[in-house]
């Protein structure tokens, strides 16, 4: 197996969250304006380049959960990814444990199938204006990303 097999585990650079420090429901720095400095997988999809970040307490079905305790899931959360729109914002290795990188290695398909179809669907639920399904995104960060997505603006009477 080659480098390029390997999912890949990074960080994002501190200019990327100065360079969209306006996004909604972003995982980003702290109220004293520090960056906490969250692992990603990057990812692309649609030619566009998303990081889907590590979470040490998810409690939703939007992600992949590489481990479980009573002290809350481990996992990659679909919902907190963001768009990477230049190649600079990512920055160095991200080190976990090595028994997750392998759990999430082995499941990099299943991950990038899963995330593809949860973005596809947020934008056929917007673009249908389908509140039902909407419901599950109300804290999603796909929200800043309609442009990039290509959903239709609303239609205004």
């Amino acid at each position: 197996m080659n480098e390029t097999d390997y999912i890949r585990l990074r960080n994002l650079t501190e200019q990327f969250y100065a360079d969209n420090n306006d996004l909604e429901e972003a995982l980003d720095g702290s109220e004293n304006g520090k960056v906490r400095g969250y692992g990603i997988i990057v990812i692309d999809i649609n030619e566009l380049k998303f990081g889907i970040p590590l979470r040490s307490n998810m409690n939703h079905r939007f992600g992949f959960i590489f481990e479980r305790s009573a002290e809350g899931n481990k996992g990659l959360d679909y919902t907190k990814a963001l768009l990477i729109k230049k190649d600079e914002y990512i920055s160095r290795s991200y080190k976990i444990p090595s028994h997750n990188f392998v759990l999430i290695n082995d499941n990099k398909e299943k991950i990038q199938s899963d995330f593809s179809k949860f973005v596809e669907r947020y934008v056929l639920a917007c673009n249908k204006q389908d509140s039902n399904i909407l419901k599950n995104y109300r804290y999603s960060t796909l929200k800043n990303y309609h442009e990039e997505l290509g959903i239709q603006p609303l239609k205004t009477n």
